[in-house]
């Protein structure tokens, strides 16, 4: 588990990027780091 605090725009922006793919919000913060972690190789 990982806890901290996100700014309100923050939290919208990946609700909405969430609702657009069809995941949930937790399962979108997920994927959004996998993504910022594959692209720093």
């Amino acid at each position: 588990m990982l806890a901290g605090r996100v700014p309100a725009e923050m939290i919208k922006a990946v609700a909405e990027w969430a609702a657009a793919k069809g995941v949930s919000r937790s399962e979108a913060i997920r994927r959004l780091i996998q993504k910022g972690l594959e692209a720093t190789k």
